[in-house]
């Protein structure tokens, strides 16, 4: 494989950089019709029979594998958080390898995507390169918004999803399942690729680039309609797929914990700004609260003298 990034070289930071309450709440706009799926227990039953039937799964003595929502309710999650009362909060991506590129995909922009410094520079990359002026065709990006031109602006149509999984009749398969969240369509935004539900707050953690978000359903119809910026700035490279923001969870110390691949950031909020190195990973916690948020840039460094060796985050 031809080299693209340069090699990651493991370096470890303990200089925290604390960053001030993040409070960029704005209205989630609700959708024009509620998308629902719904399937009867025994059409439940007979899906997790036919997946189950279907795959050879070698188990250790003592362990049972049950499928409980099928392809019927679900298409291709990306990530996962069950809240105490049972439901399944996934994540599926509309804009992998579409809206969103992979660098392997794109070689000639490695020098431009090297020379980026924070998620503004990226975002003027790719208006520059899919402008308009430059009369582009089908081949060069899907006319998405149908408006007769193939440009930028197509790269802000799709949208990443969140969705609620349930099993409404507590027969231990799931039987229903909504889009409680559709949004994130910006150029620059990357996958919806972390999630997590936490129960005291009533609230959705969730990481898509350049955003880490708290979503919340203020009107109780069971769509989040508020989400709140932690923070911003994550994703200032086109990297490689896949190692872009994710691993949202709570710590034992009660703060919510993600993180984001080798991509970089440049971490900002509307109280104060402070650089994380763009050329290497970082690991962030925020209160549920969203009080303060504190990142830590770790993991990898990009080096671009030598050649690549995808170790991966």
């Amino acid at each position: 494989m031809p080299a693209k990034y340069g090699f990651f070289e493991p370096m470890l930071f303990t200089l925290g950089v604390v960053l001030a309450s993040a409070t960029g709440t704005s209205a989630i706009a609700a959708p024009s019709s509620v998308e629902v799926r719904v399937i009867t227990s025994e059409k439940a039953r007979e899906a997790a029979e036919s997946v189950e039937n279907a795959q050879v799964v070698k188990l250790a003595k003592g362990i049972k594998v049950d499928l409980w929502a099928s392809d019927a309710l679900v298409d291709d999650p990306v990530a996962i958080s069950m809240d105490s009362a049972g439901n399944a909060w996934l994540t599926v991506t509309n804009r992998s390898n579409n809206s969103e590129f992979d660098i392997r995909g794109w070689p000639h922009w490695e020098a431009d995507t090297l020379s980026f410094n924070q998620v503004a520079d990226r975002r003027k990359f790719l208006r520059e390169y899919f402008s308009s002026a430059k009369s582009l065709g089908a081949d060069d990006i899907p006319d998405r918004n149908k408006d007769g031109v193939h440009d930028w602006r197509d790269l802000a149509v799709l949208k990443e999803e969140v969705l609620k999984v349930s099993d409404t009749d507590s027969d231990g398969l799931a039987d229903r399942s909504q889009v409680v969240l559709k949004d994130f369509s910006d150029e620059v935004s990357g996958v919806l690729g972390g999630v997590y539900y936490d129960d005291a707050s009533d609230s959705v953690f969730l990481t898509v680039a350049p955003n880490a978000w708290r979503a919340r359903d203020t009107t109780g119809d069971g769509y989040l309609d508020e989400k709140t910026s932690l923070a911003e700035g994550f994703g200032v490279h086109i990297g490689f797929s896949g190692h872009n923001m994710s691993g949202v969870t709570m710590g034992p110390d009660g703060r919510i914990y993600y993180g984001i691949g080798d991509i970089g950031a440049y971490i900002t909020d509307l109280a104060a700004t402070s650089t994380i190195t763009p050329m290497k990973g970082s690991s962030c916690a925020v209160s549920p609260t969203a009080v303060t948020s504190k990142c830590l840039p770790a993991g990898f460094a990009i080096r671009t003298s030598s050649p690549l060796i995808n170790t991966g985050i």
